[in-house]
């Protein structure tokens, strides 16, 4: 087995989730009907763990309990509604922070820096893209499709119902993008009454993504507190300081700087020398942490390709050449290895000509 899959699989049973998005999906199988206390001891959860609200579980556990719950109900809809259940509270101190937050864009900037205090798995990043700003998701680890299914439906639909809560606006805010084709049942009358409580779920995307109009973003919210978001801030800093060194650390200390500048993306060499490693020194860690170069590098260039083709001055042949790539055939060839889509087919489905 490689030892990037190893350590996926070792990260599936390491305790990281907190025990409260357990709790909410167990009060929804309550509602269904199911025996949630049945289930809780199906996955090898003890009532104790259930009552202490700073208990951990593992990945592996928390997919599994959804697993059961929707070949019990039938219904694949559960991840959505797990997500519009989670309020900000749910969140601890980083909720408290979002909702004290002067703005939207606020508040998704702060989510964005200490996330991972909430979710080890799903890399969060937030950016604007010209008229939308964009809470982009992506993951390492290849578990199987229907558990990163229930949980990429669970956390856009989750920040889709906080920026409802944070604007006081309970209207369909932006759009719902998922790289994966909509569910067998997607036309049944349950999976359409929970469409009606999102906003456009649009299937077969290139990336996971919830978007919001860039009019929202400097809204001022009303439930602005600059001292407690302070005083909030200040509590996640101290989680984050108490955290263990985690395994991903060294790649993200990679990803902040393996930014596209004007002369193109740095170099092994140069990243090596920005962590004070010798270029060998670099490379084994890499290696220790099931990873390359290259991989990082397309991992970026993918995103900023995403980024670069929503921007309709800019043709195929400049997005081509400030990604690195002398032909934009060659561009077009990896852009589809990416997204199933050429750069132009991506293009016409931001306009809404392509919705498939």
């Amino acid at each position: 087995m490689k030892l990037a899959q190893t350590l996926e699989l070792e990260t599936l049973y390491k305790p990281l989730i907190p025990i409260i998005y357990l709790q909410v999906a167990l009060q929804i199988a309550q509602v269904r009907g199911l025996d949630a206390s049945q289930l809780a001891q199906m996955i090898g959860l003890k009532p104790q763990q259930l009552q202490d609200g700073q208990e951990l579980i593992t990945p592996l556990m928390h997919a599994w309990l959804i697993g059961l719950m929707i070949e019990q109900s039938g219904e694949n809809g559960l991840g959505f509604e797990i997500g519009l259940r989670l309020s900000p509270t749910v969140h601890g101190q980083l909720g408290q922070a979002m909702l004290c937050c002067a703005s939207l864009r606020q508040a998704l900037d702060i989510a964005s820096r200490f996330w991972h205090l909430r979710e080890r798995l799903i890399q969060f990043e937030f950016k604007v893209h010209h008229s939308v700003g964009v809470v982009h998701l992506q993951t390492e680890v290849a578990y199987p499709d229907p558990l990163r299914r229930i949980h990429f439906d669970c956390m856009l639909a989750m920040f889709y119902r906080v920026t409802q809560i944070l604007t006081c606006n309970m209207t369909a805010i932006g759009e719902i993008w998922l790289d994966y084709p909509a569910p067998e049942d997607a036309t049944s009358e349950a999976m359409q009454r929970l469409y009606q409580q999102l906003p456009m779920v649009r299937y077969n995307m290139p990336s996971c993504q919830y978007r919001v109009p860039l009019e929202l973003l400097d809204q001022p919210l009303v439930m602005a507190n600059p001292e407690a978001l302070a005083q909030a801030i200040a509590q996640c800093e101290r989680e984050q300081s108490l955290l263990p060194q985690q395994q991903g650390q060294f790649l993200q200390a990679i990803n902040v700087r393996l930014q596209r500048q004007e002369g193109g993306y740095a170099s092994p060499a140069q990243l090596a020398s920005a962590l004070h490693l010798s270029l060998r020194t670099f490379r084994r860690r890499l290696q220790q942490e099931g990873s390359s170069y290259q991989v990082l590098l397309d991992t970026v260039k993918q995103r900023d390709a995403l980024q670069l083709l929503e921007d309709q001055q800019l043709s195929i042949q400049q997005i081509s050449s400030q990604l690195g790539y002398r032909n934009p055939a060659n561009f077009s060839r990896v852009f589809k290895t990416w997204t199933g889509k050429t750069p132009t087919e991506y293009r016409a489905l931001l306009a809404g000509k392509l919705l498939s």
